[in-house]
Parts: C-alpha cells; structure tokens; sequence
C-alpha cells in the first residue's frame, strides 16, 4: 500500500505512528490539536503525513488528511468468523499530485466532513440530535431546576424550530451531515427576527424562578460584554450555539464549524466572542481566550448547588488582531487561534488521491 500510494518518497514522509485520547477528555478538541500540531511540524520541514487507521479515517478528514490507499484483512481466513478488516492509508492534503494519479475524484471511499448552511429540511433532525446532544452543562441545570411547567421537552424541541429557522433566514446557521452537527451566530447588524417574535409566547411558560435565573443570566453577560468590549461589541460576531449529535463526537466536527465562524471572522476582520459554561477547555483548542468570569446562584436561596460560573471567550480576527478593539479590552485578550481556512472552501476538499512530497 506504501509503494502503491508514495512509491520511493515514502521515505521522506513522516508517520503518525499513534493518536490517544482518555475516554473522559474526547469530544473536546484535543486530539484536534494534536494533529494540528503534528501539520505545523510536518510544514516546517516540507514534508508530507501518512497514517495507517482502521475505522478513524472520517476524523482524519476533518484535520486535512485524504484516502489515498484501502485493503482488507481476513477475507482468505477460514480462523476468522468476522467481517473484513479495513486498512486505509491516508495522507495529508496538498495540491501536488501522487506520482501516478490513475485514480478518479469521484472515489467512493472519501467522504470528508463538509461544512454547508442548515437548509429547512434539515431543521427536524438538527432539533432532535441537539435535544440529546449533551448532558446538561451547569448553566442548563441551573435553569432546568427552575422550569417546572408542563412539557419542558417539547417546548424545548419548539424553541429550537423557531431558532434555527430564525438563523437560516439570515444565513447564520451552518451544519455537518444535515443536522448532525449544527453552529449559529450572530452576525453585527443583522438580528432575525422570527424568535423576538414569538418570545412573549415562549415566556408565558416560565415560572417565577424561572424568569429570574433568566434576568440573572442577562445582567451578568450584560456586564461581561461592557466590561471586556464596551460599544465594540456591536461589531463583533457571536457564537450562539454548537452542537454535535452523541454519536459523532469526538469526531471533529465541531472543531470543523468553529474554523468555519473563524474563517468568515478573518474574512471581514472581526473578533468572535461566545457565553460558556463547562466548554472551555475546547474552544480554547480554536484559538479562544476567557475574557471575562462570572457567577450565577451564589445569592439565590432557591439554588442549593454550586455557583454556576460562566465565561465570555474571545478570538481576534487573525489579519489584525484586535483592531478596532476597546483599549481595555485588547490588553485582556491573549488567544492563539489556530490557522483557519477561508470561508468559501472551509473543509470543502473533493475527494482526491493528491498528496504532498
């Protein structure tokens, strides 16, 4: 398979030999970075990355790699009961061709994440895969402690209809697979208009409690935002949500859909900011700062859980970072973001046998 794919250049490529994540710590980019960090290794030294895999091959794609070689194990052997064991070669992406290109682009065998704006259609299957997409964070406890009337669910299920149609609107939503992975944003000066819509009607549900962990959470972001960009904010775009279906995380695509809001960020040279409970450790991963620390329910009686912290992260745009900025603002931000693509081919590749030597 190395012969057939490098021929003699295989020996001026690197190998990744090995990539391991503890069960407890995927889904949050880690992995991600670490090949990242393995291209920008393999860049310094203008030389290309193969990898042998099984069944991982789909997140490979999401980091820039491509299949460029398949066979199978146990298909003669009468001492194995099961199906054929796959092995794929595949090689990161480059615009030099292999050295015997005999293969067409239209290859079954590659299927890379593709990054596409949420259509109506998809609406139904992103609602319901982002109803169970994670196990409720803090912030989501901290107010489900407090929405004790009928049908929670399905008012939640409704909410993200409304929503997600609201972005698709305003071309803000974008999703992997249709629906399997979603992100929206907001963009500056572009505000839909659908939800504020319907909001008075969505607010007739909420209890007392409810409405005022909700006025709470409004208050205290309210002051993270003056406090880190003051009238800058107007200008900067946010992420409103992400989320990925359980059984494709760790998966990368949700690191796929955060270079995608980079990459349009750069291409108008704006920041990015986004409200996070326990999610961090990734976005940090995508080149994200904590700016800005607060805390919900340390005075609230009706509360016996821990003060739920939230954060306001921050990404400067990559041409100029902070440009435009408030002064006090810029000297908090100390993000590293990671190289982003632009917006019209992020995580677009076609599926190829093309490599770099």
């Amino acid at each position: 398979m190395l012969r057939a794919a490098f021929g003699d250049h295989v020996d001026k490529l690197i190998e990744v030999q090995g990539l391991v994540t503890a069960p407890a710590k995927q889904g949050q980019g880690y992995g991600t970075a670490l090949m990242e960090f393995a291209n920008a290794l393999a860049d310094a030294q203008d030389r290309g990355v193969y990898i042998f895999t099984t069944d991982a091959y789909r997140f490979y794609e999401t980091v820039g790699y491509t299949l460029v070689e398949e066979d199978v194990l146990g298909v003669d052997n009468p001492k194995w009961k099961g199906d054929p064991v796959h092995i794929r070669i595949v090689d990161d992406f480059t615009a030099i061709p292999r050295h015997a290109p005999d293969e067409d682009a239209s290859t079954p065998l590659l299927r890379p994440a593709i990054v596409e704006p949420l259509r109506y259609a998809d609406i139904p299957k992103a609602a319901r895969l982002t109803q169970r997409a994670f196990d409720p964070n803090t912030l989501d406890r901290y107010m489900r402690a407090a929405d004790t009337a009928p049908a929670r669910e399905l008012r939640q299920r409704i909410t993200l209809f409304i929503d997600f149609t609201d972005h698709i609107m305003c071309d803000q939503a974008w999703t992997i697979n249709h629906g399997e992975a979603i992100l929206t944003i907001g963009l500056p000066k572009q505000k839909g208009r659908l939800f504020m819509l319907f909001l008075p009607i969505i607010k007739r549900f909420y209890t007392e409690e409810l409405a005022k962990r909700k006025a709470e959470y409004r208050q205290k972001v309210a002051a993270m935002l003056e406090a880190a960009f003051g009238d800058s904010v107007d200008e900067l775009i946010e992420v409103q949500s992400l989320a990925t279906a359980r059984e494709k995380q760790g998966s990368g695509y949700g690191t796929a859909l955060m270079h995608h809001a980079n990459a349009l960020a750069d291409s108008q040279n704006r920041g990015v900011y986004m409200i996070t409970s326990d999610a961090h450790k990734f976005y940090e991963t995508v080149g994200y700062s904590i700016v800005q620390e607060a805390t919900m329910g340390e005075n609230n009686p009706a509360w016996d859980g821990e003060p739920v912290r939230i954060r306001l992260m921050y990404r400067a745009p990559k041409s100029k970072r902070g440009e435009g900025m408030a002064s006090h603002a810029a000297s908090d931000v100390s993000g590293n973001p990671q190289d982003a693509p632009q917006p019209a081919g992020l995580n677009q590749r076609k599926p190829s046998t093309l490599k770099r030597l």
